[in-house]
């Protein structure tokens, strides 16, 4: 674990052998999968348990809104639930910046590794976004899994399963969270919402959320998302995405195989 510095913001050895979900949503195409474990976090209000640290984070330091600085960093947090297995959720300021995503696979590995030596680690669920390259309306939200089983268990939830979506794999902390799982035999899925990619898509985030709502059988209040996909609609009103579309091609890049569609 030399990639890593991990601070305990908790006792966690009482927390020795639970048998938990992980679910990761970390920055990544639209920002959806950190939208919606922001989400969860803020109205669930778990216990934070873990800041790690690492340089292949990008190196510098992030001062709140009294101008008190934090260090870049991953984070995990704990959310107890009476009836049903409990939660890990991992989150992010970052993901990692370095040469081919080195800095990505170590990371996800020692984090992962670090994890699965404390907690009894019974499914994996990564969030994150489908980029299609064009405007999308009423996105779907897409699944890969570990194996048929968890596909079926997500299409129950409502995640749609299509041949070649996304285009060229799944690239990002996200997609080797799960390909971790995959590894070590532990049931993972990842569901991708859909979206242009262009910019911030909090109405994307809100259709994963339901999906995994389902999923947990647990209710997520959407009030403030719901409001920052109303923001956005306003925002998205003053752009003209037309000329994006016009300039990069309206969803051109998503048709070769060769390239990582998906980004986290």
């Amino acid at each position: 674990m030399n990639n890593i510095f991990v601070k305990e913001m908790s006792d966690i050895k009482s927390l020795k052998d639970r048998e938990v979900i992980l679910i990761s949503g970390l920055p990544g195409v639209a920002n959806i999968g950190k939208f919606a474990i922001d989400t969860i976090i803020e109205t669930k209000k778990p216990e934070h348990i873990l800041e790690i640290h690492s340089p292949y984070l990008p190196p510098l330091v992030i001062p709140d809104e009294n101008n008190v600085i934090k260090m870049t960093s991953n984070s995990i947090y704990y959310l107890k639930r009476e009836e049903e297995k409990d939660i890990l959720l991992w989150t992010g300021d970052f993901q990692p910046v370095s040469a081919e995503g080195m800095g990505q696979f170590i990371l996800a590995r020692e984090i992962f590794e670090y994890l699965k030596n404390i907690f009894k680690i019974e499914f994996i669920l990564t969030l994150g976004g489908y980029g299609t390259g064009k405007t999308v309306h009423d996105g779907k939200v897409y699944g890969a899994v570990s194996d048929i089983s968890v596909k079926e268990k997500l299409m129950s939830s409502g995640a749609t399963f299509e041949k070649d979506v996304p285009p060229g794999g799944i690239a990002g902390m996200n997609g080797l969270i799960l390909g971790f799982g995959a590894i070590y035999s532990i049931p993972s899925g990842c569901i991708m919402g859909e979206t242009s990619g262009y910019i911030p898509d909090p109405a994307s985030s809100i259709n994963v959320i339901k999906i995994l709502s389902s999923f947990l059988s647990m209710d997520i209040d959407l009030t403030a998302l719901n409001e920052k996909a109303e923001e956005m609609k306003v925002i998205i009103k003053d752009l003209d995405l037309n000329n994006v579309h016009k300039k990069y091609g309206e969803g051109e890049y998503v048709k070769s195989k060769s390239h990582l569609n998906y980004i986290g």
